[in-house]
């Protein structure tokens, strides 16, 4: 064998290796390569506010708390949720508010600066599962003094989901899932 063939044998060997090695990975992962964009009419959660409360902390403050339904049709759902104290609810650990500026959707910013945003760690997060056909129910709450929500602004929450419990422990390939516009309450 003359030493061009051998080379030529050897890159079709680490091509072969290469490809071998990551087709399965491309195949069967839920990322942008072999997805493509999540397609968010698949999966559309229902809100509704369904409690608005006096902050037992700051005065002129209500906390507003959506109740979100979360429905899978032809593929499984993994939700994680943050078990609260005393509570059968589901209280989600991976969403955010959004509002409305007149032209796009923004992540809610905090109007009070001392106050820092934050969530349970991926730890202390439980898989609520959902299988094809079927629903669950979270909640959400917020602030409106936090976020100077304006009475009747434009809401919609964002929240994450994944197809398997693994893929959410280590935080991979999450399809990011809207609620409906809803009007923030008066109180």
């Amino acid at each position: 064998m003359r030493t061009r063939d051998r080379v030529v044998v050897r890159c079709n060997a680490l091509v072969h290796m290469i490809l071998v090695g990551f087709l399965p990975l491309i195949c069967h992962s839920e990322s942008a390569f072999s997805q493509g964009p999540p397609r968010q009419d698949d999966h559309i959660p229902r809100a509704e506010v369904i409690r608005v409360t006096p902050s037992a902390d700051l005065p002129n403050d209500w906390i507003v708390t959506v109740r979100i339904e979360v429905r899978a049709t032809d593929r499984q759902l993994v939700v994680p949720y943050c078990p609260e104290d005393n509570s059968d609810e589901h209280a989600l650990c991976s969403a955010w508010l959004e509002r409305f500026d007149g032209k796009v959707w923004r992540r809610a910013k905090p109007r009070i600066h001392e106050y820092v945003l934050g969530m349970e760690g991926i730890d202390h997060w439980k898989p609520a599962i959902i299988t094809p056909g079927n629903s669950n129910f979270f909640l959400y709450s917020f602030s409106t003094r936090y976020f100077g929500v304006r009475k009747g602004e434009p809401l919609r929450v964002t929240l994450d989901a994944w197809t398997d419990a693994k893929s959410m422990q280590y935080d991979n390939a999450a399809v990011s899932l809207l609620t409906p516009v809803f009007k923030a309450p008066s109180k």
